[in-house]
């Protein structure tokens, strides 16, 4: 009886960047950094070894660039949200912080990023959240001083305490604090009553 001929599947790179990239990140998910290895994710998806190493020459830099696929995800939600032109900046700020109450359901390697081992970890993808983040609440920003003929005093120490102003208070939680929450909305509320003023020059 002869040997099974195994049948290589060519996949478009950008497809197999993508199924690398799910397939770690739900390794990593389900066993731990530390304990999946390179040829753990080949071995899940049957491919060769030398075909992730072709992708990705490190587990770190497998990690990285799955984190920042996984930030896309997780933006991608709250993007629909904040982008509604049909809502007001404070309305959109509303049910972002809602969504941010069901942030278990929403995001499904929220475990693995809270374990205690993984502290550094959850605290870099708070970083990247926000920096992602940014230039989209930067937009949304612009289109709300615009509406309503203001002008931002501090720009960039707005924009600032808005997004990387909040690490420190969600890096630290297990699970969202409603009334942590709901403080933290508040504060925004006077930040942007104090820094966004009428626009005399219009």
């Amino acid at each position: 009886m002869g040997h099974k001929i195994r049948t290589r599947v060519v996949k478009d790179p950008a497809e197999r960047k993508r199924e690398i990239l799910d397939a770690a990140m739900g390794l990593f998910a389900e066993n731990g950094y530390e304990q999946t290895s390179m040829r753990d994710i080949a071995r899940h998806l049957d491919i060769s070894l030398g075909l992730c190493y072709r992708y990705y020459d490190s587990k770190q830099k497998l990690f990285q660039e799955a984190m920042q696929q996984y930030v896309e995800e997780i933006c991608a939600v709250y993007l629909v949200t904040l982008h509604d032109e049909t809502k007001d900046l404070k309305e959109k700020l509303d049910l972002l912080f809602h969504m941010l109450e069901e942030e278990e359901q929403q995001m499904r390697y929220h475990d693995f990023f809270h374990r205690p081992e993984n502290i550094g970890f959850h605290e870099e993808l708070a970083v990247k959240l926000c920096k992602y983040m940014q230039p989209h609440l930067q937009q949304e920003l612009h289109r709300y001083v615009k509406k309503h003929h203001l002008k931002v005093r501090h720009e960039e120490l707005l924009l600032s305490f808005l997004t990387y102003g909040q690490i420190g208070i969600h890096a630290s939680m297990r699970s969202p604090d409603p009334q942590l929450l709901h403080q933290l909305r508040v504060y925004i509320d006077l930040l942007l009553k104090q820094e966004c003023i009428p626009d005399n020059t219009i």
